[in-house]
């Protein structure tokens, strides 16, 4: 969460700090060299190779902000210096979407080529600024991680003039700095969240409390209906308060599973479109919130991209790690591409969690996972404590249930699950929904194996 105080304020917490820490916690120097040198990893990496215009937009708001002219860069001026446009109403408009271009383009490149990149650039909304983020990564950090600071770390960010510049006797501050604190714990910016929406607008609140109540409905994942209801109301929260990234997020997950479980390859496609808009949206107006990464995650799924999906997913868990809804669907994904150690890491039952919604998935990830690593018992118990606690129940978890009895033994109850999932749906297709959903055929091989042993036949 950035300060929002005065200049003066800015400048004088910088000294203070500066000169109340230890020495080997010094604040790390940001160098005009150092920014044109992420500047030119930025531009050269494979993402820009085909992106002239979003290069030259990026060079030139940078060289502005290191020669102080920060409070020049605008729409106007990009469009004359950078497009050599007469600056009116449509050239604007091309700056705003090269903007956003921009922007998404730089969270993708900082969670991939990027991602070992100490010095990142940012742009926020609402503005054509750059804002410099040093990170100092930790050696004993996984790679996937490395694209956030370690929580108990100070980043200091600068936007515009680099640094406090000395002449004489006068410290000038530079206007655009801030500084954030990210030693509070994820609850406690969680609190901060719901007090600034509410400081924001009746109407973002509202629509982040039906966002609430649409994630809940994400789960169980073959659940169409569901699916369907959940997008509804994700594009109800989209048009209360269509400047805030959660509804597009939301609904970018529920389109996506829409489209894993279409049969019809055309309405596939279409479904998947728009749940990559509804993304490129949410990563326009949200880009470092969990929840926005989740859903470019789940998109990535759904298009077979999966080590995208693994690495937009990790950073979704990094940036709020007790995020439930997060975590489902980070744990889903590393079940389905066939890490099962990673899904039962993640869908742990011990680790702390926080949602709106009573409808966790997690124990029936732990569950399946659990099958797939060989511990019958331990996914027979997940699956019915999941079923005590009211989680969500679909024909997965009925049939994960059913090949879990089957591997422990317990043919008996195999056989009646297999039963009473055959006369629940009637026309469910194990086969087609396994394989929609799991990357490797070899791990939907070993659950048809051990439900056709248990009985099933498929009508």
């Amino acid at each position: 969460m950035l300060l929002q105080l005065p200049n003066w304020f800015y400048a004088r917490l910088l000294t203070e700090e500066m000169l109340s820490k230890p020495q080997d916690e010094a604040v790390p120097e940001v160098s005009p060299q150092s920014v044109n040198e992420a500047v030119g990893r930025v531009v050269n990496s494979d993402l820009f190779a085909k992106s002239e215009r979003l290069k030259a937009f990026l060079i030139y708001i940078v060289e502005q902000a290191l020669d102080g002219r920060s409070d020049e860069i605008r729409g106007k001026t990009i469009a004359e210096d950078v497009y050599g446009r007469t600056p009116r109403g449509e050239s604007d408009n091309v700056v705003r979407v090269d903007a956003r271009r921009l922007r998404r383009r730089l969270v993708e490149y900082y969670a991939t080529e990027g991602r070992d990149d100490e010095l990142r650039i940012h742009i926020d909304s609402g503005g054509y600024v750059p804002r410099f983020e040093l990170v100092t990564p930790d050696t004993d950090e996984d790679p996937a991680a490395k694209s956030e600071p370690h929580p108990n770390r100070w980043r200091w960010v600068a936007a515009g003039v680099l640094g406090a510049i000395l002449t004489g006797s006068t410290v000038y501050a530079a206007v655009n700095w801030r500084v954030e604190a990210v030693r509070d714990s994820t609850e406690q910016r969680r609190v901060q969240e719901r007090l600034a929406l509410r400081q924001k607008s009746t109407k973002t609140l509202q629509a982040a409390n039906l966002i609430d109540e649409a994630r809940g409905m994400l789960f169980p994942v073959a659940d169409a209906k569901r699916q369907r209801l959940a997008t509804s109301i994700f594009r109800d929260a989209i048009r209360i308060d269509p400047t805030y990234g959660g509804g597009y997020a939301g609904a970018a997950h529920s389109l996506s599973t829409l489209a894993i479980m279409s049969p019809d390859r055309r309405k596939r496609d279409k479904l998947l479109a728009e749940a990559k808009r509804m993304s490129d949206h949410a990563l326009d107006l949200a880009p470092t919130e969990a929840w926005t990464q989740s859903a470019a995650a789940w998109v990535a799924f759904a298009h077979k991209e999966y080590q995208a999906a693994l690495d937009f997913s990790a950073r979704a868990e990094k940036l709020d790690p007790i995020d439930g809804s997060v975590l489902d669907f980070r744990g889903l994904i590393t079940l389905l591409t066939g890490d099962f150690q990673g899904a039962l890491a993640v869908a742990d039952p011990a680790r702390k969690r926080r949602t709106a919604s009573t409808r966790f998935a997690y124990r029936n990830i732990y569950g399946a996972a659990s099958f797939h690593v060989g511990n019958y018992r331990t996914a027979i118990q997940s699956f019915h404590e999941a079923a005590r606690l009211g989680d969500p129940v679909s024909e997965l978890s009925l049939l994960y249930s059913a090949v879990a009895n089957q591997g422990a033994q317990n043919f008996e109850k195999a056989a009646q699950l297999v039963r009473e999932m055959r006369e629940t749906w009637p026309k469910f297709r194990p086969d087609l929904s396994l394989r929609a959903f799991y990357k490797h055929s070899k791990d939907v091989d070993q659950v048809l194996a051990m439900l056709n042993a248990a009985g099933w036949r498929q009508p």
